[in-house]
């Protein structure tokens, strides 16, 4: 019995083939430029220059699933030079991750606060799934849809947060409150 458990164990931590060649072949400038060239949406494409992509060295996914994901990171900029980022994760797993969306937004935000450490803007970063199951995708893609009420919480997350601003408020005001 135990013997079978280490046995699946080590069948799911395992690399699928096509990780290392993912990898290789989208790490290479020309087709890291055609992926993304074919992948992007025209409004982003819009304001990229995707003359020059570099891989960025840094990995964003939990030590505990990098046998079930890898990430590539392209830094390009924009057509008026500012930074931008395209984050790749890459889903090598039969089995769909229902979390996928939360994940993403994790990894997103951990690549955002690198730049506000530095007290910098938040460049744009343009998340992309690549999904290599059997089945077909059925993880929520967004978010939002992760919430039980999933239109509260995205209008929580995308407009302005509430302010109670003592600072604009008198004393009297305060005390009434």
């Amino acid at each position: 019995m135990a013997n079978k458990k280490t046995e699946n164990n080590s069948k799911k931590g395992k690399n699928l083939p096509h990780d290392s060649l993912f990898k290789r072949i989208l790490t290479n400038d020309l087709a890291a430029r055609e992926f993304l060239d074919q992948y992007l949406p025209v409004e982003v494409k819009n304001i990229l220059d995707l003359n020059k992509i570099t891989v960025e060295k840094e990995t964003y996914i939990e030590p505990n699933l990098t046998k079930r994901l890898s990430d590539i990171v392209y830094k390009v900029k924009t057509k008026n030079k500012q930074d931008a980022f395209i984050y790749v994760a890459a889903e090598h797993q039969s089995s769909i991750d229902k979390f996928m969306a939360f994940r993403l937004m994790k990894y997103t935000l951990l690549l955002a606060e690198r730049h506000v450490e530095k007290k910098e803007k938040i460049p744009l970063i343009f998340p992309i799934v690549l999904y290599a199951g059997s089945a077909k995708y059925t993880a929520a893609r967004n978010l939002w849809s992760l919430f039980e009420h999933p239109e509260l919480a995205k209008s929580f997350f995308t407009k302005d947060h509430a302010l109670i601003d003592l600072q604009a408020m008198s004393d009297d005001d305060i005390v009434k409150k």
